[in-house]
Protein backbone atom coordinates (compact mmCIF):
# COMPACT_ATOMS: atom_id res chain seq x y z
CA UNK A 1 0.00 0.00 0.00
CA UNK A 2 1.18 3.60 -0.66
CA UNK A 3 -0.06 5.72 1.38
CA UNK A 4 0.27 10.02 0.30
CA UNK A 5 1.49 8.98 -3.45
CA UNK A 6 1.07 12.59 -4.20
CA UNK A 7 3.46 13.68 -1.81
CA UNK A 8 0.95 15.60 0.80
CA UNK A 9 -0.09 18.09 -2.25
CA UNK A 10 3.28 18.51 -4.16
CA UNK A 11 2.92 15.83 -7.18
CA UNK A 12 -0.69 16.86 -7.43
CA UNK A 13 0.30 20.95 -8.59
CA UNK A 14 -1.73 22.62 -5.79
CA UNK A 15 1.50 23.67 -4.25
CA UNK A 16 3.08 25.08 -8.00
CA UNK A 17 1.60 28.67 -7.76
CA UNK A 18 1.28 28.93 -3.55
CA UNK A 19 4.51 27.18 -2.61
CA UNK A 20 4.05 28.86 0.96
CA UNK A 21 2.41 26.90 3.28
CA UNK A 22 -0.76 28.38 5.42
CA UNK A 23 0.02 28.84 8.85
CA UNK A 24 -0.69 25.98 10.66
CA UNK A 25 -0.39 23.42 8.24
CA UNK A 26 1.39 20.25 9.46
CA UNK A 27 3.40 19.78 6.32
CA UNK A 28 5.47 22.69 7.52
CA UNK A 29 7.46 20.31 10.26
CA UNK A 30 7.67 17.55 7.74
CA UNK A 31 11.27 18.06 6.18
CA UNK A 32 10.37 18.08 2.08
CA UNK A 33 8.44 21.03 3.01
CA UNK A 34 11.10 23.17 4.84
CA UNK A 35 13.20 25.81 3.10
CA UNK A 36 15.90 24.75 1.03
CA UNK A 37 13.92 21.46 0.10
CA UNK A 38 10.78 22.36 -0.95
CA UNK A 39 12.21 24.71 -3.44
CA UNK A 40 14.05 21.69 -4.93
CA UNK A 41 11.10 19.39 -4.78
CA UNK A 42 9.03 21.68 -6.48
CA UNK A 43 11.22 22.45 -9.70
CA UNK A 44 10.55 18.52 -9.85
CA UNK A 45 6.98 19.00 -9.30
CA UNK A 46 6.70 21.68 -11.98
CA UNK A 47 8.59 19.11 -14.61
CA UNK A 48 5.38 17.06 -13.78
CA UNK A 49 3.06 18.99 -14.47
CA UNK A 50 5.12 19.79 -17.94
CA UNK A 51 4.99 16.22 -18.70
CA UNK A 52 1.22 15.84 -17.68
CA UNK A 53 -0.14 18.48 -19.54
CA UNK A 54 1.87 16.84 -22.91
CA UNK A 55 0.01 13.71 -21.96
CA UNK A 56 -3.70 15.42 -21.07
CA UNK A 57 -3.59 14.78 -17.54
CA UNK A 58 -3.52 16.33 -14.75
CA UNK A 59 -0.60 15.91 -12.28
CA UNK A 60 -1.87 13.66 -10.08
CA UNK A 61 -3.14 11.46 -12.43
CA UNK A 62 0.33 11.46 -13.93
CA UNK A 63 1.92 10.33 -10.41
CA UNK A 64 -0.87 8.24 -9.58
CA UNK A 65 -0.36 6.69 -13.16
CA UNK A 66 3.00 6.10 -12.81
CA UNK A 67 3.51 4.59 -8.86
CA UNK A 68 0.61 2.42 -10.23
CA UNK A 69 2.17 1.49 -13.51
CA UNK A 70 3.07 -2.31 -12.66
CA UNK A 71 -0.34 -3.87 -12.97
CA UNK A 72 -0.98 -5.68 -9.98
CA UNK A 73 1.01 -2.65 -7.77
CA UNK A 74 -0.04 -2.44 -4.28
CA UNK A 75 -2.92 0.05 -4.28
CA UNK A 76 -2.01 3.78 -3.54
CA UNK A 77 -4.42 5.84 -1.44
CA UNK A 78 -4.43 9.26 -2.24
CA UNK A 79 -5.62 11.87 -0.10
CA UNK A 80 -8.30 15.12 -0.82
CA UNK A 81 -11.23 17.12 0.64
CA UNK A 82 -12.68 17.42 -2.85
CA UNK A 83 -15.10 15.54 -4.71
CA UNK A 84 -13.63 16.27 -8.22
CA UNK A 85 -10.29 15.40 -7.12
CA UNK A 86 -11.03 12.12 -5.97
CA UNK A 87 -12.84 11.20 -9.53
CA UNK A 88 -10.07 12.09 -11.17
CA UNK A 89 -7.36 10.70 -8.83
CA UNK A 90 -9.51 7.22 -9.59
CA UNK A 91 -9.33 7.63 -13.64
CA UNK A 92 -5.58 7.49 -12.80
CA UNK A 93 -6.03 3.52 -12.58
CA UNK A 94 -7.07 3.52 -16.11
CA UNK A 95 -4.03 5.75 -17.28
CA UNK A 96 -1.93 3.73 -19.57
CA UNK A 97 2.00 5.33 -19.58
CA UNK A 98 3.59 5.84 -23.11
CA UNK A 99 7.02 3.98 -22.98
CA UNK A 100 8.73 7.73 -22.95
CA UNK A 101 6.82 9.08 -20.56
CA UNK A 102 8.15 6.46 -18.25
CA UNK A 103 11.49 6.78 -19.04
CA UNK A 104 11.59 10.61 -18.93
CA UNK A 105 9.65 10.36 -15.25
CA UNK A 106 12.67 7.68 -14.42
CA UNK A 107 15.06 10.27 -16.02
CA UNK A 108 13.21 13.00 -13.45
CA UNK A 109 13.76 11.14 -10.76
CA UNK A 110 17.21 10.72 -11.18
CA UNK A 111 18.08 14.21 -12.30
CA UNK A 112 15.92 16.38 -9.87
CA UNK A 113 15.09 13.65 -6.46
CA UNK A 114 12.87 14.51 -4.09
CA UNK A 115 14.49 16.07 -1.62
CA UNK A 116 14.22 15.76 2.48
CA UNK A 117 12.56 13.36 4.83
CA UNK A 118 8.84 11.70 3.92
CA UNK A 119 8.29 11.90 7.67
CA UNK A 120 9.68 14.17 10.70
CA UNK A 121 11.19 11.19 13.16
CA UNK A 122 7.45 11.89 15.38
CA UNK A 123 5.60 10.99 12.58
CA UNK A 124 7.46 7.66 11.89
CA UNK A 125 8.24 7.12 15.64
CA UNK A 126 3.87 6.36 15.33
CA UNK A 127 4.05 4.34 12.56
CA UNK A 128 5.78 1.56 13.86
CA UNK A 129 8.02 1.64 10.87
Amino acid sequence: MRTAPLGRGLLGGGLLDQPTLPAGDLRAAIPRFQPGNVEANLRAARRLRDLAVQLSLTPAQLALGWVLRPRGAPFAIPGSRDGERVRANAAAAEVVLPPSALRELDELLTKAPIVGARHTAAMLARTGL
